[in-house]
């Protein structure tokens, strides 16, 4: 079964992990290559993520974040969403997805969520 939850620093090492696993020349335009558990940490702190585990394990994420630190951006949120290439076609991106869209309805922190 499939737990959906917000990002934790246990977590970091197999989202790391993930990433280098995920994304490379083909599924992005700029190759994502974290050299370190704190560079990870920094861009991503713990709470921007929302994961989802299967038995303990990191099988997928979904991130958020403003695009930039000016305050006229802070009703944009940005989103990256990447599934384990094993755990594709399960229905993980969709959970992640509609765990957001939920979460979004009652956080006064993101209040601007439009779902068309």
């Amino acid at each position: 079964m499939i737990e959906i939850r917000l990002s934790q620093a246990k977590d970091f090492a197999q989202l790391l992990h993930l990433d280098h696993k995920v994304w490379n020349e083909v599924t992005t335009p700029s190759v994502i290559n974290w050299e370190s558990i704190e560079q990870f940490s920094s861009k991503n702190p713990e709470g921007s993520q929302l994961v989802a585990l299967d038995d303990g394990m990191v099988v997928g994420y979904l991130g958020y974040h403003y695009p930039t630190p000016l305050e006229t951006n802070k009703h944009v949120y940005e989103m990256d969403i990447a599934v384990n290439p094993d755990h594709q076609a399960k229905g993980v991106g969709s959970m992640l997805l509609h765990t957001f869209i939920e979460m979004a309805k009652s956080t006064p922190f993101i209040n601007y969520l439009y779902v068309f």
